[in-house]
């Protein structure tokens, strides 16, 4: 997905309504604070991307491991 993509799909929708992500078998709140865009290096050239990340602040998760990323 793009950001024009995102846009498109989030035109119409109210500002204040929260963003999830999916967490495991559960859904999580996006955290605003933590989310950011990164630098990737990738093959042919370096690309920036958004990365959106559970929010932890009020909560104590365990780190989920994918072992297709190891």
């Amino acid at each position: 997905m793009t950001i024009k993509e995102l846009k498109k799909l989030i035109k119409y929708l109210p500002g204040h309504m929260e963003v999830f992500i999916p967490y495991g078998e559960d859904l999580i709140g996006a955290c605003a604070a933590n989310s950011e865009v990164v630098e990737i290096e990738t093959e042919d050239d370096i690309k920036d991307i958004l990365i959106l990340v559970p929010c932890c602040c009020h909560e104590e998760l365990e780190p989920e491991t994918n072992p297709e990323l190891n």
